[in-house]
């Protein structure tokens, strides 16, 4: 049982980091947004990215805090690949989900076409 916690460690660790970083992503739409709101446009909220972003950083910090991280082989660098595609979208559908009052499975398809490109 110890041996495969151990084998996870650097999973969680490198997918907190993730979150970490896309927490810092979420205020670029930050700043378009103020960008715009002196030209009148102010439909949509700044809680709308500022949630998304404070729920990815304490992920993020929970999920990098006191595990050190190790060497990925191939199968945990494609579960890190797979575990952060799934869990970044689940995040990146939240400011869809609040700025535009659709459901959250709309949203969740729209941001999962948005990372991966094929929207």
């Amino acid at each position: 049982m110890r041996n495969r916690l151990l084998y996870l460690l650097p999973i969680v660790h490198y997918v907190g980091a993730l979150f970490w970083i896309f927490g810092f992503v979420l205020l670029i739409p930050l700043l378009v947004l103020a960008l715009y709101a002196r030209s009148g446009w102010d439909e949509v909220s700044p809680s709308c990215f500022l949630l998304p972003a404070a729920i990815s950083w304490l992920l993020g910090a929970v999920f990098k805090r006191g595990w050190s991280f190790g060497p990925l082989d191939t199968p945990r660098s494609m579960l890190v690949c797979a575990l952060g595609w799934i869990s970044i979208s689940a995040l990146g559908a939240l400011p869809l989900r609040l700025g535009l009052d659709v459901s959250y499975l709309d949203a969740y398809f729209e941001a999962v076409s948005g990372f991966t490109t094929t929207g």
